[in-house]
């Protein structure tokens, strides 16, 4: 019975338009969308340091993943309406940081496959 209305209330959601929408996509694609503006939001999670001295994308902001404000940080710097691209380092912690996003409400993310470090070798540009 239980598992029942977890499954309607699901589907309740679904047709609601209320599902969210996690999707992974190349440096290309990546490029591609924020050029056209489909994607309105940028969020580098790696740590400080990193986005400052390796350089990140532009227009992108920092929310470190591994701070324990992590989850607030979320609410006070991003916009659940608004579609988000996700990256880290290698594209390995995305995946799991992708989760808070989900449980905050965004209904389109972007996970950047294989992170800056493959936004790089493909020669996009970089802000320091």
């Amino acid at each position: 019975m239980k598992k029942s209305i977890v499954f309607l209330a699901f589907l309740l959601m679904s047709v609601l338009g209320f599902a969210q929408k996690v999707e992974k996509v190349s440096s290309e694609q990546a490029k591609e969308l924020i050029s056209s503006k489909k994607i309105k939001q940028i969020v580098d999670i790696r740590s400080p340091q990193e986005f400052k001295y390796v350089g990140h994308i532009a227009k992108a902001i920092n929310i470190y993943y591994l701070d324990p404000n992590f989850s607030t940080m979320i609410d006070k710097k991003t916009k659940p309406k608004k579609s988000i691209l996700l990256y880290c380092q290698a594209g390995l912690s995305v995946d799991d940081a992708s989760q808070y996003f989900v449980s905050k409400g965004f209904k389109q993310i972007y996970l950047l496959e294989n992170g800056i470090n493959d936004w790089k070798r493909h020669k996009l540009p970089i802000v320091h």
